[in-house]
């Protein structure tokens, strides 16, 4: 067993300086954590930045391309929509239906029939103009409605052979059982025996 001589005040001086080290030892511990921490986080927060200035980098680019594409995409619903409105102010092409529709009655004739010559012709009839004499009256109908073209015909003049008479009225009959035909018109008919046979010369008139 240990005996402390040392007076009582000289005993709570040293008590007090060595509690007084180990918390200065403690604090400057924690400072130093402290100041690691700190350090640490400024490093990771730099980082950070440089990530998302990154990112940012990379970004860019892909708005300014959603832009772009959007910008596209108007610019090509325009386009559609200027298509559409030209494709509805031009007439249909009838060329290749009536043809189809020819063929297909060519084919349906019991005997030769051939086409020599195929004509079409555009036709506009003229828009019938009102009486000047008679005071016009209110009417229910729109001024466009009213003022519309009038709609384009299309004629096709038909030269042609056939073997047989009975086949010249066959395949004129076919022509008319379509609907797309307001008139079907046999302008001539003679035989000619050109190719030391027997045949039938015709000429067709078709309005559409």
């Amino acid at each position: 067993m240990q005996v402390n001589l040392l007076p009582e005040p000289l005993q709570l001086q040293r008590l007090l300086r060595s509690r007084l080290k180990t918390w200065t030892v403690m604090w400057t511990v924690c400072l130093l954590l402290a100041v690691g921490f700190c350090a640490y986080g400024g490093w990771q927060l730099r980082r950070q930045q440089r990530r998302g200035l990154a990112v940012q980098q990379h970004i860019e680019p892909l708005q300014q391309q959603r832009q772009r594409t959007a910008r596209l995409k108007v610019e090509l619903a325009k386009l559609h929509a200027q298509t559409s409105a030209t494709e509805n102010l031009l007439p249909p092409d009838l060329t290749l239906p009536l043809l189809a529709v020819l063929s297909q009655s060519t084919a349906d004739v019991e005997g030769d029939i051939q086409t020599l010559r195929l004509a079409m012709q555009s036709m506009r009839p003229r828009p019938t103009s009102p009486p000047t004499h008679r005071t016009p009256r209110p009417s229910l109908v729109s001024t466009t409605s009213a003022n519309a073209d009038p709609p384009v015909r299309l004629q096709v003049t038909l030269h042609g052979s056939a073997s047989s008479d009975q086949a010249v009225s066959q395949f004129v009959s076919r022509l008319r059982g379509y609907a797309i035909f307001t008139k079907v018109e046999l302008k001539s008919s003679s035989e000619t025996s050109s190719t030391g046979q027997g045949t039938r010369a015709f000429h067709l008139e078709l309005v559409h």
